[in-house]
């Protein structure tokens, strides 16, 4: 492997280039359906204000892991569900995609929450 790709690998890695956005509920919409289609268990976790992932822990007897899983399996089959998706490659890069941040976005503003300068989902799923 190269010296400029290991360097490139390091700086992805080391940077979190690749995290959910909370500065804005756009930003965050968008970044938290492509972790799920991604299937990255922690970003889906992080979109979520620190009451609900509470929440979900409770249900899950506190084993974080498995409230992260149970989680990132549940939205995934909810999207394949209401979008008809096979599977999710290339989904980021679809209409379906566009639409289900759409459908986020404007689920109501109750769905989003700002605590210190951070947008996060404050839907509880708990319930």
């Amino acid at each position: 492997m190269s010296k400029k790709l290991i360097f490139a690998v390091l700086l992805g890695i080391l940077c979190g280039c690749s995290g959910i956005d909370h500065d804005s509920r756009k930003e965050l919409s968008e970044t938290f359906v492509a972790a799920i289609a991604q299937g990255d268990e922690d970003q889906v976790w992080d979109a979520f204000a620190p009451s609900i992932r509470e929440n979900l822990l409770a249900m899950y007897g506190d084993d974080e892991e498995k409230a992260k899983s149970e989680l990132l399996k549940n939205l995934q089959q909810g999207l394949k569900t209401r979008y008809e998706i096979s599977d999710f490659e290339d989904f980021t890069e679809s209409k379906k995609f566009k639409t289900a941040v759409k459908t986020l976005m404007s689920s109501g503003s109750e769905n989003f929450i700002q605590q210190d300068d951070k947008w996060y989902l404050s839907v509880d799923l708990s319930k």
